[in-house]
């Protein structure tokens, strides 16, 4: 006679719905999704408007080197010490709220080819590379591409946090 087999689905990681990779990491410093307050900038000179909004921390997803965003990118890229996606974000975050701080400076990348995107730099911890997006009632908002850590500024300097 068979014996039945019982498998626990609550709590079992295989059951686990998968996260969706456009879902907002919380702050664990401001308990919601806004990691820093992109300034309005407009310089004539170059021709740049960026809009005022906040910058937020997604999910994501990594495509292959260089390619991606949010914090599963970012730890393929740069936080590989961490060995899951819990002490990545972990890790991700915590390096965010100390980069995304006041007096850092903002540079644009136009220049590379990329209009939507900016660099936040502070030269002694790292650089992150936001990008303008609008959401559903089509409001501004930066999105994390990418943290480097000790990384450079490229572009020209256009504003500061």
């Amino acid at each position: 006679m068979r014996r039945k087999q019982f498998i626990q689905v609550a709590g079992n990681p295989l059951f686990e719905k998968p996260i969706h990779q456009d879902t907002h990491i919380m702050n664990p410093l401001s308990g919601n999704d806004v990691f820093a307050v992109f300034p309005e900038i407009y310089n004539a000179r170059m021709g740049v408007a960026f809009p005022s909004g906040k910058i937020c921390l997604k999910h994501g997803r990594h495509d292959g080197p260089h390619s991606g965003y949010g914090v599963v990118h970012i730890w393929t890229e740069h936080f590989t010490s961490e060995p899951d996606v819990p002490a990545a974000t972990a890790a991700v975050t915590a390096y965010l709220n100390n980069c995304l701080a006041q007096g850092a400076s903002i540079h644009y990348e136009g220049a590379l080819g990329r209009e939507k995107r900016s660099m936040i730099a502070r030269v002694t911890v790292g650089t992150v590379i936001v990008e303008l997006r609008t959401d559903a009632q089509n409001r501004s908002y930066y999105s994390v591409v990418t943290a480097i850590p000790h990384g450079q500024q490229k572009g020209p300097r256009i504003g500061g946090l």
